[in-house]
């Protein structure tokens, strides 16, 4: 897990690769100007948690929930690479309470 930074806090989610070590250049830039958590995927190694299958998909926000009580600040703004963005979707949807919605879109 990385906690690191200050400022607004944002939550990365890696992709599905898991490990949130290979997004570091991601998580050093974002740390610089602000408050930046992430961990490795749900079940992947040095995750906070194993899989839970029973759950599907939303075995990842009891990941999300665990990490967010790890740093205990919410709300977040969060954003994931990849298959992390599906993560973080589902994350927004089901947890508006945590997350704080902006979308930007390339020009």
């Amino acid at each position: 897990m990385v906690d690191r930074g200050h400022g607004p806090t944002v939550l990365m989610i890696p992709s599905i690769q898991g490990r949130w070590k290979w997004m570091s250049p991601v998580v050093d830039a974002v740390t610089t100007r602000c408050h930046g958590s992430s961990s490795s995927l749900t079940g992947d190694r040095g995750s906070l948690r194993s899989i839970d299958a029973t759950h599907g998909f939303d075995d990842y926000l009891g990941w999300v929930d665990e990490l967010l009580y790890r740093t205990g600040i919410k709300p977040v703004s969060v954003f994931g690479i990849w298959y992390g963005g599906f993560v973080a979707l589902r994350c927004a949807a089901h947890r508006p309470e945590c997350v704080k919605i902006s979308l930007q879109v390339p020009a």
